[in-house]
């Protein structure tokens, strides 16, 4: 036995002093052993009982003295239980849980009569049933207590609330015995069940709560047993069976209501039906017709006369049974497609002269371009510039007329007058890298030739021409083809080019191409390249070859083919001489791209082991090209000459080199071959 230091009361083990200890004098809340009272200090709980349960209290001793004995009292057996077994079975009665004591024995003999005289089945279930909870245990909201363990019913024992007589109380059915005998056997027979299988061992944390009720449980077996008894007193057959004929009688109509919903849905959907094919019983063509004309005039859309004179005749037409001609669908329908089908054509004939209109405008500006529209040639161009040099103050008549003169006489012998040509480009070329040029590893330069730079009478398309003067000049400028040419030692002139072509042609040299130029090149500023000038020295008997570079050789657009071929060409004549200085008797290389023409007078071979190509630009007029000729050069005076490799990115080239003479065998085949011209695919 333990004596509490506090309050001296004693308790029978370890477990009961933590729990009185948390309860009385921590926690510091108190219920009252007589009511419903509770959560009250001590000294509030011991106030309450002096004042509402006086006469409950023994007379021999002071209120004071006895009711601190059933306060020790309650409160043990509080941290016990924590809970009336009134509230474990869903009740909301309390009473007096303290065995053994004793009140009025005038009472307690009332009580032991009416216990006797009364069935078991007549005692009240205000009773309090006294069960042993760990004490580990805590109080749930509401006062409901999970009942973890249990003690056997011969330790359950209860008194009627305000009275003495001693009955007991079964723990599962709730049902009251005379004696703990009586009990036993109660339990051993009804409850053996329960009694077999132990309470949810193993599952300790999980909790059961009544439906009906605040009471939680941690076995179900219990829980169920006490659910059994809310539904035993709550059952009513009578309420059943109500409540199964009002389930039928709402069934039912809701049975009606949906039949009636799909019956209206059909007939909502029938009319429809009707309205969309006239059979609805509406208006007819006479009254349709007064409603529209109706509402026409209600909208302004019509005057109330003509509405009147519209609706006589609609009577009239009624009445004598001939329609009034107002809609004749079939013919409108009629005149409407053959309007639609005259539109139509008309729509097609202005879009094919509209393009036709736009094709003839693009091939004439492209006429233009290339100098095919009839608007004069070299003579023409060259007189119209210098009437307005002379309109304009630039030039004197008297100049004006020597000029002309001189270009009459060219272009009646056919020779080049020479004004813009430059002599002795290559030879200061020669000088400058034999004395200089210390970022050149080696050059290779070609034949001696003459640049000749555009003039007024062929600005702007005489290019391809130019650049067939300088190739020529390199010809017969050569050892190699001095003995050839004995007789056409001279420069032609532009329209004497343009002739020359024109015989090629006529011999039967690329039919496809005099065809693209109506066989017609005489007096006219027409654009020539590469295959022209191919035609042209094949026919001189000279033997070339004209090559494509037709897609750039290099991931960045360049074309390094190109410069490789050019080396190759140089390199290749035997009679070059070793040396810084390469001085090739291989005339100069034609160059066409998209738009211009060049021409390729060497090739630098650079200490960084880079390519330049040395072009000389019939663009470049004859006061810039009269500077190189000077004894001293500098590098920054071939900056118009060098091209690198980043400098050539058109995609396509197209280079024209002379390799020999043809023999008239040769030049007959070469003939045949031009009949389906092709040319040489690099890469």
């Amino acid at each position: 036995m333990l004596v509490c230091d506090i309050c001296t009361q004693e308790v029978t083990s370890e477990d009961d002093m933590k729990s009185h200890l948390l309860v009385a004098h921590m926690e510091q809340e108190h219920c009252c052993p007589f009511c419903a009272v509770t959560g009250l200090t001590y000294d509030d709980v011991s106030y309450h009982i002096q004042a509402a349960h006086a006469d409950t209290l023994e007379p021999w001793s002071s209120d004071e003295d006895q009711c601190d004995e059933v306060l020790d009292e309650t409160t043990s057996s509080t941290s016990s239980s924590n809970s009336t077994s009134g509230q474990e079975l869903g009740t909301g009665n309390h009473g007096m849980t303290t065995e053994g004591c004793t009140g009025d024995p005038d009472a307690e003999q009332k009580s032991t009569e009416r216990q006797s005289s009364s069935k078991e089945e007549d005692i009240p279930r205000n009773v309090v049933s006294k069960y042993k909870i760990p004490p580990s245990e805590e109080p749930l909201a509401g006062g409901a207590m999970v009942i973890d363990d249990y003690t056997p019913p011969t330790a359950s024992a209860a008194y009627i609330a305000g009275g003495g007589d001693l009955v007991v109380v079964c723990p599962f059915c709730c049902k009251t015995k005379n004696s703990i005998d009586r009990l036993e056997l109660h339990v051993s027979t009804e409850h053996a069940d329960l009694l077999a299988s132990p309470p949810n061992k193993g599952r300790a944390n999980q909790q059961y709560e009544c439906p009906m009720c605040s009471l939680v449980c941690a076995n179900s077996d219990i829980l169920q047993e006490h659910v059994n008894l809310h539904l035993e007193e709550n059952c009513d057959p009578a309420k059943l069976a109500s409540d199964a004929v009002l389930a039928r009688q709402l069934q039912a109509e809701e049975d009606r209501r949906r039949r009636v919903e799909e019956s209206e849905q059909e007939k909502a959907e029938f009319q429809k039906l009707q309205r969309q094919i006239g059979l609805d019983n509406s208006a007819g063509y006479q009254q349709q017709s007064v409603q529209n004309r109706e509402r026409a005039v209600g909208r302004g859309r019509m005057h109330p006369i003509e509405f009147r004179m519209q609706k006589a005749e609609m009577m009239e037409s009624l009445a004598t049974g001939v329609d009034d001609g107002r809609t004749k669908t079939t013919a409108k329908i009629t005149s409407d497609a053959v309007l639609a089908r005259q539109l139509q054509a008309e729509e097609d004939r202005r879009r094919r002269v509209e393009e036709s209109e736009r094709e003839k405008a693009e091939f004439q500006k492209l006429q233009r371009q290339f100098g095919l529209d009839n608007s004069g040639g070299y003579r023409q161009q060259s007189v119209q510039n210098l009437e307005q040099a002379v309109a304009r103050g630039r030039m004197h008549p008297i100049e004006f007329h020597m000029q002309k003169a001189e270009m009459m006489e060219s272009l009646a012998t056919g020779v080049d007058d020479g004004r813009t040509k430059t002599s002795g480009v290559m030879e200061a070329l020669h000088r400058y890298y034999s004395t200089a040029g210390p970022e050149v590893h080696r050059v290779w330069l070609c034949s001696p030739l003459d640049h000749l730079s555009s003039s007024g009478g062929d600005k702007g398309w005489g290019c391809g021409f130019r650049n067939f003067q300088m190739l020529f000049s390199s010809v017969f400028l050569s050892d190699t083809y001095k003995d050839f040419l004995p007789d056409n030692r001279y420069i032609p002139c532009i329209p004497k080019i343009q002739a020359l072509i024109e015989d090629a042609w006529k011999e039967g040299f690329d039919p496809q191409g005099a065809s693209h130029f109506n066989s017609k090149l005489l007096g006219t500023r027409a654009w020539i390249g590469a295959s022209e000038i191919y035609c042209l020295l094949t026919s001189l008997r000279l033997k070339c070859r004209i090559i494509d570079f037709h897609t750039p050789s290099s991931p960045s657009g360049t074309h390094p083919l190109l410069f490789e071929w050019v080396l190759n060409y140089y390199a290749s004549d035997p009679r070059g001489a070793g040396g810084k200085v390469v001085c090739s008797s291989k005339p100069a290389i034609y160059l066409q791209h998209q738009g211009h023409s060049r021409t390729i007078v060497g090739i630098e071979e650079r200490k960084n082991k880079s390519y330049c190509l040395l072009l000389f630009d019939p663009g470049c007029p004859p006061e810039s090209m009269k500077r190189l000729t000077r004894q001293r050069l500098e590098g920054a005076d071939l900056k118009r000459l060098r091209r690198y490799a980043g400098g050539l990115r058109h995609k396509q080239y197209q280079i024209v080199a002379v390799e020999g003479i043809l023999s008239p065998e040769e030049k007959t085949g070469r003939l045949q071959m031009s009949k389906v011209f092709r040319a040489e695919r690099i890469p």
